[in-house]
């Protein structure tokens, strides 16, 4: 089976508290337990997938809320005063660091 959009039809995309798998379907973003837009987008297309194959949009966001991610891959290590804390250290790809920590209020990175 391949993924693939129908003239018209809106693309899949992650914007602002919304994951958009179409332009009728979306997902709460703040269900997810991961943070960085990265981790959206990756979301974003594993619900796709599921709803391809026949997974429930129910079923799809109870999996997206269980998902804790890897140890250091934005993992929260605490708040101060109002600043959000995550640990990266495992983070392998700078630009997607960069992107994150520009679309980031109050929030600080261990690296």
């Amino acid at each position: 089976a391949r993924l693939s959009l129908v003239d018209g039809e809106s693309p899949p995309r992650v914007d602002g508290a919304r994951l958009e798998l179409d332009a009728t379907t979306s997902i709460d973003r703040r269900l997810l337990a991961v943070a960085g837009r990265h981790n959206s987008v990756n979301a974003l297309f594993a619900a796709l997938a599921a709803r391809h194959l026949g997974v429930p949009l129910a079923r799809c966001e109870e999996a997206l809320a269980s998902f804790r991610g890897l140890p250091h891959r934005m993992t929260p290590v605490g708040d101060c005063d109002g600043i959000a804390y995550y640990d990266d250290s495992k983070a392998t790809k700078a630009y997607i660091v960069l992107d994150d920590a520009a679309r980031a209020t109050r929030t600080a990175w261990t690296m």
